[in-house]
């Protein structure tokens, strides 16, 4: 496939389903037993838009690209609704403060894991010339530093890696390692002062 074929807006979204779910339930467990109250489930514009921010993505008048990657174990959100990839989000959008936000689902098949469509998928953003900030949220402990340094070569965007310990990885004018804590506590109504 060609990449020059494929036109991507100024900002993309690459999220590792799987490990979303993973930090979802953890936070959802201990910030409900901490917080002594049920937790909402995650808003899905507001997590995206908190993500977006943190890349720096400001106005009104944005296009956002969101690229769900998922296998038979993460075909749903946890802890949303709706949540299905495949049915209620593969190809659906909104409109909101930011922009408008496009969402596609990537689903893993046969021998491609996760760690290789997400990576495969980096490639063809590579080279996209319309593209000004690129974020992704790898699983860490598989691939997260794989990400950064892909990111970190490119020169010419912006590039964002969400983890769980930004402090771990080198940094950049142009490459970013950023919190992937904060977005997700915000899409589950966790206000700053109840941490």
């Amino acid at each position: 496939m060609e990449t020059s074929a494929i036109k991507f807006p100024e900002n993309v979204l690459i999220i590792d389903v799987y490990f979303l779910n993973t930090l979802i339930a953890d936070m959802e467990k201990y910030y409900k037993e901490k917080l002594q109250r049920p937790i909402e489930n995650v808003n899905i514009p507001y997590l995206l838009d908190y993500l977006m921010l943190d890349m720096g993505v400001r106005g009104k008048e944005n296009k956002c690209l969101v690229i769900w990657v998922y296998d038979a174990y993460s075909e749903k959100l946890a802890l949303a609704n709706p949540n299905d990839i495949a049915i209620d989000l593969n190809g659906k959008g909104f409109d909101d403060n930011i922009g408008y936000f496009e969402m596609i689902g990537a689903p893993c098949k046969d021998l491609v894991t996760r760690k290789d469509l997400a990576l495969n998928i980096l490639e063809l953003t590579k080279e996209s010339k319309e593209i000004k900030r690129l974020g992704v949220l790898p699983e860490v402990s598989s691939y997260d530093e794989e990400v950064h340094v892909k990111l970190s070569e490119m020169k010419d965007k912006g590039t964002y890696t969400f983890v769980l310990d930004p402090a771990k990885y080198a940094q950049t004018e142009s490459s970013k390692a950023e919190s992937a804590l904060f977005p997700i506590l915000a899409g589950m109504g966790i206000q700053g002062n109840e941490l």
